[in-house]
């Protein structure tokens, strides 16, 4: 009874404290219920050795006591040492769906990745004994928009789960989240402009070639960034905003759903607005800048 009360009492603190320190990039940390009842223990230990004077009750008790403080220590460092890097500006899903945020986790002191992330519900652990970890960190939103700095919780019970330690972060990549799209209205016209090719500059990622590395810019700033010539299709589709106009939020969802297909298979594409005037998109970004343009305006 004694050990449940205390349980309880430890949970309503923990999640007062969540609240209190949500917006804080600071480790905080709280025993779990084993750390709980592992000082239990602990202090049964000291009782008896104080009640039967035997060397074996106190160097046993002095032993976990070391036990218990040098974990809470090694807790809260090892979560202060975890880095967390987006690697991608932008990611588009449709409601409903999973958004994937490619992000890189880094421990160079411990070479060991041993967290969970909290985003609302949703609930995810990454595990791996190697000094970085790179995997999709996985989002789902019920409502259109244009989500910036969403925030998710990083937490660890590493290393004997005796305590648990959780820090907050705000994610730098920008999740545009868009309606789900019914139908799909795409015109098709030849290209005659020529052969005029673009070129999109993107961060390094694993099985990239190491010839597409644009090596003056490393030279600069240190960094691996990757050229891609988009190069023109021999045709291009043209996208236009009347849809939006037309079939409203199906309209939408439609629309966003064309210019993530052109994103994927890298296709640039002609939009064309209600004024008329059309423009051409071939980098990424500013096709995902334009799907978030697209989504704010709707529902401002």
């Amino acid at each position: 009874r004694v050990l449940n009360t205390i349980s309880k009492k430890l949970d309503h603190f923990s999640k007062q404290s969540q609240l209190k320190f949500s917006r804080s990039g600071q480790v905080y940390i709280i025993p779990t219920k084993f750390g709980i009842a592992f000082f239990f223990i602990n202090f049964i230990s000291f009782v008896i050795a104080l009640a039967f004077g035997h060397q074996f009750s106190y160097l046993f008790s002095i032993s976990l006591l070391v036990i218990f403080v040098m974990t809470s220590f090694i807790s809260n460092q090892y979560l202060k040492n975890i880095t967390l890097e987006e690697l991608d500006i932008y990611c588009a899903t449709s409601i409903d769906a999973e958004a994937a945020v490619p992000i890189l986790l880094t421990n160079k002191e411990e070479k060991v990745i041993d967290i969970v992330f909290f985003h609302d519900d949703e609930k995810h652990s990454y595990t791996s004994n190697e000094e970085s970890l790179q995997e999709n960190f996985h989002l789902k939103f019920d409502k259109p928009g244009v989500y910036r700095k969403v925030k998710i919780r990083l937490e660890s019970t590493f290393p004997l789960m005796l305590f648990q330690t959780w820090r907050y972060f705000h994610l730098k990549t920008e999740i545009i989240v868009h309606p789900i799209a019914k139908r799909m209205e795409v015109i098709t016209e030849n290209d005659k402009r020529g052969p005029v090719h673009d070129i999109e500059f993107r961060r390094f990622v694993p099985g990239d070639k190491l010839n597409k590395v644009d090596w003056k810019i490393y030279a600069k700033k240190s960094e691996l960034i990757v050229k891609d010539d988009l190069k023109m299709d021999s045709s291009f589709n043209i996208l236009d905003e009347k849809t939006i106009k037309k079939y409203g939020e199906d309209g939408l969802g439609s629309l966003c759903a064309a210019i993530r297909y052109h994103i994927e298979q890298n296709r640039s594409f002609i939009f064309k607005s209600l004024n008329g005037k059309e423009a051409h998109y071939s980098k990424k970004n500013k096709m995902y800048q334009l799907m978030g343009n697209l989504i704010e305006e709707f529902y401002s």
